[in-house]
Order: structure tokens, then C-alpha cells, then sequence
């Protein structure tokens, strides 16, 4: 007897997808195959999809184009199973259509367009934009009778590449539906997949499933790698020392496919399926593995992680790093790193600072920063770990308290108090500390103090427009001053990262510092 899990996902396919529905020993055979390996739920998913039974003769595309037009979204799961219900028992396409015209306080409801002449601008600018002389017609044929509203959302339904429902968003819908049994949300449909094979893919990821059954799965192409199915186990990567382990053990079977994903065969890995590799997204693999990246030193990457989380060391080039729905770990490297943590609680651990003191380094971009309970690391830059909850001060600029200076290993946050600003008048704005606005925080009678000895330290411009910046002190030569560089000065600040996201919430709940993973 198959599983309960692949007997459910088959079942929903068709139930979402066709009004035609298999015999329950169909679906247990169909479910078997599933569950012996001879299939793929992405295979199962495809075929189906791609069949004439959906393609030519289902209601599926219909039902999702009304939705789009009517209601302004992507079909939920609820309604739009009820509608293919209502639909296989007898129903008419006209029926759903009066059914959803008569909701009100949606985009083409009977209650928001009493008068037809309205109705009729409101459907054709949905469906093709603009057009008086079709709103004319439209209007005509309600007015004289020769058609209902709900005709004409009917007849529009079944025009694909709509204004509102591009055949590509349609898709989207109906393969989240039937995929991941769940309406598809709003940035899914605005970062949809450029082919079906991947629409298939993430949506069976979302719903926990995937595409190539219990098997990691490869999909090479170039120099980018896509990581899909279920990770089990850990995935070790370090291509610059040829290291590559899968839950510990360094031989392993991988599904590799050459259609994108959905079939392929079940081989054993070799290094030369990661050799060349620059950019690796893992956002559709499954299961509780982790990926634990160390990047060749002189090869910049481009990551986006698994939904366990991933930890990855850069290179020391321009990398692009994105986690997934898990707590992530970054370790951020000596160039412009662009890093994104996405929505778990993700660690970022700032480079040493001899990496800034060769005057090479260019900061990072952490653009998320506070989604999720992220946390800023320091214990490579101040060489000891800090807990940042601990804050020395949390200061304004323009405060007037006496405060002690800012001592070696200090941390602090520094609110711009509306002086950084630019422009002038209605266009007058807060922005970005400069260097010579963090140099002029020290000296006595400022706000940080005029520092007494030798110091390593770290501060925090902050504003809620311009979100934070994090900047070095290497107080190292005139003791008593800090200098923002120049010709004739000494650097002793340097800019460490730009922080884009709710900073001020983030940094009242960071965990203490943890030794380093890889």
C-alpha cells in the first residue's frame, strides 16, 4: 500500500488541476511508483499538468483567470477547490462567475459597478488595458441584453496572456495549488519562475516535497549549479580544497537531471560535478541538511540557501549570499559582499580587522538586517566575543550627557538625532553618517570622548530613514585623536558595513557570540 504522503499529494494534483478524477486504484498505482522510485513527484506533477486532460480540457486555466479578474489575486485553496467541486458535479462556468460577481468589495463586483458603463471599463482595462471603442461594445451587449456580466467573464476567462493573468502567473497559481496545496503568495507570483520545470520545482519545495523524491538532486548548467530534492544530511562544500561530504561521508549518490530538475538518474558524486561552479542555489532543496559553504578564496559566489539554513565563508571577491527560511551564518570577507539573510534568525560575522587596515577592503551590505532575530557578530573584529545587548552607550547626536570616552573593545550605537541631513527646505532629508561625521563624535567635550590610549572599537550610526552603518576605530597613533583619513591624516575609521532593515529593533535581542562552525 503506498504512503499516505504520495497518496495525498497525487490525489490533490487531480483534484486541483482536473475535473476528470483517476479511480482510487489509479492513484495507488500512480502512488506506488512514488514510493519505489520508478517516479518522481515532479514527473507525476509534469506529465499531468502537461496532459491533454488539463491542458485542453480542464476548467483549471478558466477558474484562475477569473480569479485574477474578479478578485485581483491568485485562487486559495478553499474556494478554488469548492469552485472544481461545484464544477465536476454539474456547475457551470456562468454559475462561478455569478457566484464571484456577486461578492462585494472586490475588483469587478456587481456592488462596485452598479452601471454597466463602468462594469465595462472595468473588465476590459483588466483583461487588455484601455480600449474605448471594446468598453463601447462591452457596454452595448449588457445593455441590450445579448449578454450577462457573467457571460463576459466567462467569455474573457478563456483568453490567455490577460492584463491581470499572464499565462505565466496562471501557471504559478495552479501549480502552487496543486503543488504545495496553498494559494501562492504575493512574492511568489512576482519572482515566478521563468519555465514550467521550475514553477514545478518551487512549487512542490513550498509544499515540502520534492521534485526528485528522496535523493539531493544536481542540475548543471554553465557555471551554475541548482541543488534540489532532499537534503538528509549536511552538504559540506569547499572546492578549494576538493572537499565535498553529504551527512559526513564523502561517497554519495546524487539525482542528476538534465531537463532542469524533474527526471534524471541516480549516480555517484564526483568532484567534477562541482568544478567551475560560481553560483549555487539550493532555495528549492528540502529537508533538514544544511549546506555548509567554503568558498574558493579567489572565486566569488553567488548562494542562495537551502530552507534549513546554510553557513558560508566567502571568497575574497564581490560575493552575492542569500539564506533561506532557517537561521543562516555568514562569515563576511574583505570586498563589497552583498548579503541578504532571509527569514530565519541569521548570524553576521564581520571580517577581521586587518582586512580594513590594508586599505583594500570596500564594506558590505547586509539588506535584511532585523528579519528574524539577526544578530551582528564582532568576535573576529574586536578579536573577543561580544554580546551586543550589552551595549556600551545607545547615544543621539546632540546629546549633552557627560559619557565616559569610548574605550578599547567598545561597542556603540549612535542615533543620528535629525543632524546628518541633505537638501534643504521641503526636500530636507536625514542621511548616511560620513566618516568625518563619526570622526567629529570624538574629542573632548563630544559626544564619545577623547580617547586616552591605544583603542579597538566599534560604532553604529543609526537613523530610521537610513537605516545603520557600522564603522571601525583603530585608534593606533595620536592617542588623543581619531581621525577620518586624508592626505595628511592617518585612517583610523573605516567603514565596515551598511545595515538596510529595522536595525534599532534587532539589537534590543541578539544571542551571545558563538565560536566560529567551519
Amino acid at each position: 500500500m503506498a504512503t499516505s504522503k504520495s497518496f495525498g499529494a497525487v490525489t490533490r494534483f487531480y483534484k486541483m488541476l482536473s475535473t476528470e478524477q483517476p479511480s482510487a486504484p489509479i492513484l495507488e498505482t500512480l502512488a506506488l511508483r512514488l514510493d519505489n522510485g520508478s517516479a518522481t513527484f515532479g514527473e507525476v506533477l509534469q506529465t499531468l499538468y502537461r496532459s491533454a486532460t488539463v491542458a485542453e480540457q480542464s476548467p483549471a486555466d478558466d477558474v484562475a483567470r477569473m480569479f485574477f479578474l474578479a478578485f485581483d489575486r491568485a485562487p486559495d485553496a478553499p474556494l478554488y477547490g469548492a469552485i472544481m467541486d461545484a464544477l465536476r458535479n454539474g456547475a457551470s462556468l456562468k454559475d462561478v462567475a455569478t457566484f464571484m460577481l456577486q461578492a462585494p468589495g472586490f475588483a469587478l463586483s456587481d456592488a462596485g459597478f452598479p452601471r454597466n458603463a463602468d462594469f465595462a471599463v472595468g473588465l476590459v482595462t483588466r483583461a487588455v488595458g484601455a480600449n474605448a471603442p471594446l468598453e463601447a461594445v462591452v457596454e452595448s451587449l449588457l445593455e441590450t441584453g445579448s449578454m450577462t456580466r457573467a457571460d463576459l467573464l466567462v467569455l474573457v476567462a478563456g483568453i490567455p496572456g490577460l492584463v491581470v493573468a499572464p499565462q505565466d502567473k496562471v501557471e504559478t497559481a495552479l501549480l502552487y495549488l496543486a503543488g504545495a496545496g496553498r494559494e501562492a503568495t504575493a512574492v511568489e507570483m512576482a519572482f515566478t519562475p521563468v519555465n514550467t520545470t521550475e514553477r514545478i520545482i518551487a512549487a512542490l519545495s513550498a509544499g515540502g516535497l520534492s521534485a526528485t523524491g528522496s535523493s539531493m538532486a544536481f542540475f548543471r548548467d554553465g557555471d551554475s549549479l541548482k541543488i534540489y530534492g532532499e537534503l538528509a544530511g549536511d552538504l559540506v562544500w569547499r572546492p578549494g580544497t576538493e572537499t565535498y561530504t553529504l551527512g559526513g561521508k564523502s561517497a554519495f549518490k546524487v539525482f542528476l537531471s538534465t531537463d532542469g530538475g524533474l527526471t534524471g538518474s541516480l549516480v555517484d558524486f564526483s568532484s567534477k560535478m562541482a568544478s567551475g561552479v560560481t553560483t549555487i542555489d539550493a532555495s528549492n532543496a528540502v529537508g533538514k541538511g544544511k549546506i555548509l559553504l567554503t568558498a574558493d578564496p579567489s572565486v566569488p559566489v553567488t548562494f542562495a540557501g537551502p530552507m534549513a539554513g546554510a553557513t558560508v565563508v566567502g571568497s575574497v571577491g564581490m560575493d552575492v549570499l542569500r539564506g533561506g527560511s532557517g537561521a543562516d551564518v555568514f562569515y563576511l570577507t574583505n570586498d563589497a559582499d552583498m548579503v541578504t539573510g532571509g527569514l530565519g534568525d541569521d548570524r553576521f560575522i564581520l571580517s577581521a580587522s586587518t582586512v580594513y587596515q590594508n586599505g583594500t577592503n570596500r564594506s558590505a551590505t547586509i539588506t535584511d538586517f532585523g528579519n528574524g532575530k539577526d544578530v551582528l557578530d564582532f568576535s573576529r573584529l574586536l578579536n573577543k566575543n561580544v554580546d551586543i545587548t550589552k551595549l556600551d552607550a545607545l547615544l543621539a547626536v546632540g546629546d549633552t550627557r557627560v559619557v565616559p570616552p569610548l574605550g578599547n573593545g567598545g561597542v556603540v550605537v549612535v542615533e543620528n538625532n535629525g543632524v546628518w541631513t541633505s537638501g534643504s527646505g521641503a526636500s530636507l532629508v536625514s542621511r548616511h553618517a560620513t566618516a568625518t561625521d563619526v570622526e567629529a563624535l570624538f574629542g573632548a567635550g563630544n559626544l564619545l570622548g577623547q580617547p586616552t590610549r591605544v583603542m579597538k572599537s566599534i560604532v553604529i550610526t543609526a537613523d530610521t530613514r537610513s537605516s545603520a552603518d557600522v564603522w571601525l576605530i583603530l585608534n593606533n597613533t595620536n592617542v588623543s585623536e581619531v581621525t577620518a583619513g586624508g592626505l595628511l591624516q592617518p585612517q583610523e575609521i573605516f567603514h565596515v558595513a551598511h545595515l538596510i532593515g529595522s536595525w534599532n529593533a534587532s539589537l534590543e535581542d541578539n544571542f551571545p557570540v558563538v565560536p566560529p562552525l567551519l
